[in-house]
């Protein structure tokens, strides 16, 4: 009977000791996650970490040079997409938008020239 209970604590060790491996690893991944600065943010994916863009500190969004919502009395000042990213801002839709756009139709000109 005493060898029914051993096998039964040591499975409940087991049990625990994976638990708390797993909430260790989920709790450590949690905190080097950047929060965006809004909630309904979308993280920027097809950004290139290196582009330089323009970021303001009174702002959730990050720009790049030009775009119109860009106001000097917020004091911007310019950082890569890769810094401002990890700083929990995200991709002004209007203008990045139109740098997407730039850039997949000069690589699909490429792709016809290439033809």
């Amino acid at each position: 009977m005493s060898t029914q209970r051993e096998t039964a604590y040591g499975w409940l060790v087991a049990a625990v000791a994976v638990g708390l491996v797993i909430s260790s690893l989920a709790l450590a991944w949690r905190s080097h996650t950047p929060s965006l600065k809004s909630v309904m943010a979308q993280r920027g994916r097809e950004v290139p970490a290196d582009l330089q863009v323009i970021v303001s500190e009174h702002s959730k969004l990050f720009h790049i040079k030009g775009c119109t919502l860009v106001h000097q009395s917020d004091h911007p000042h310019v950082v890569t997409a890769g810094e401002a990213m990890k700083e929990g801002y995200v991709p002004c839709v209007r203008c990045l938008g139109a740098y997407v756009g730039h850039v997949a139709m000069s690589f699909i000109k490429k792709s016809w020239q290439a033809v």
